[in-house]
């Protein structure tokens, strides 16, 4: 059996919540097995101005970790709508 990192991402609703937005890598997070992944930041463009942040949602293990990603404002207040409902996470890993 192998065992890999996955990278999950963001789920439909956080993406569609940043369509048309700017990405801006600002960090990379090291994961399991020597596996990289960017972390973004959403900005508007006509202003320069950070919307959005992504962070590390949840980590289930199945042969590897899977990184499920979701959004949070400025002040560190996570976006309810690009987070991963159980449901989600269960199908995914």
């Amino acid at each position: 059996m192998s065992r890999t990192a996955n990278y999950v991402g963001l789920n439909a609703r956080g993406r569609a919540r940043v369509a048309g937005l700017e990405i801006v890598k600002y960090g990379l997070f090291e994961g399991a097995f020597f596996s990289y992944f960017p972390l973004c930041a959403y900005i508007r463009r006509e202003t320069h101005e950070v919307v959005y942040i992504e962070f590390i949602q949840e980590e289930p293990w199945a042969s590897g970790p899977h990184y499920f990603i979701a959004l949070m404002d400025i002040y560190g207040n996570r976006v309810l709508e690009s987070l991963w409902t159980d449901e989600e996470i269960d199908a995914q890993t």
